[in-house]
C-alpha cells in the first residue's frame, strides 16, 4: 500500500494511518497535518474514482511554447528566482502575440515564422532592438550573478524572523 501513489488504493490519511499501525513509522515522525487531519476529519470525502474524464486545460500561448522547445530555437540558462527579466520564450511568445494582434488574418505558421524571423533579425541587429532590450533586460547566468553580488542593487527579500513565524499564541 505505501508504494502506490494511485487515489484508488487509498488517500494520503490512510496511507500514513496504514504506516503508523503497521510500525513502519513512528508516532514521532508522522505529519503535522495528521493530527489535525484527525481532530478535524472532512465532511465530504471525494469520490474515489470518478466517472467524468478531466479536462485538458490549454491556453493560447501552449502551443506556441510547445513548438518553440521542440524546435529548440534557442538554448539558455534560466533563472527561476529571477521575475525581472523574461525568458527567450516568453520573449518569443510575446512577440508572437504583437504580430497576430497586428496581422489577425494570418495562419498561426505563417506567423510563427513571422517571428522567427524577426527574432533572428533582432540577434544579427542589435542597433534596432536597442530600447528592446533596454526594456526587458539582460535575462543571462552572467548578469544574475552581477545583479546578485551587485551592493548598489537593493533586495527585494525581505528578512524573515523564523521564531515569529512558530511561536505559540
Amino acid at each position: 500500500m505505501a508504494n502506490s501513489r494511485l487515489e484508488r488504493v487509498g488517500t494520503i490519511y490512510t496511507r500514513i494511518k496504514g504506516l503508523l499501525k503497521a510500525g513502519a513509522m513512528r508516532p514521532v515522525d508522522r505529519p503535522m497535518w495528521y493530527d489535525i487531519y484527525e481532530a478535524f476529519p472532512p465532511k465530504n470525502l471525494a469520490p474515489i474514482q470518478s466517472k467524468e474524464p478531466l479536462r485538458q486545460i490549454f491556453y493560447a500561448e501552449d502551443e506556441i511554447r510547445a513548438r518553440y522547445h521542440k524546435e529548440k530555437v534557442t538554448s539558455e540558462t534560466i533563472n527561476l528566482a529571477d521575475r525581472q527579466y523574461q525568458t527567450k520564450c516568453q520573449q518569443f511568445i510575446r512577440k508572437y502575440q504583437e504580430l497576430q494582434a497586428e496581422n489577425p488574418e494570418k495562419e498561426p505558421d505563417e506567423l510563427y515564422s513571422l517571428t522567427l524571423e524577426n527574432v533572428k533579425l533582432q540577434a544579427i541587429n542589435p542597433e534596432t532592438t536597442k530600447e528592446h532590450t533596454i526594456e526587458l533586460g539582460d535575462s543571462s547566468l552572467a548578469a544574475s550573478f552581477k545583479n546578485a553580488f551587485n551592493p548598489n542593487e537593493k533586495r527585494r527579500r525581505g528578512k524573515v524572523n523564523i521564531a515569529e513565524i512558530v511561536k505559540d499564541e
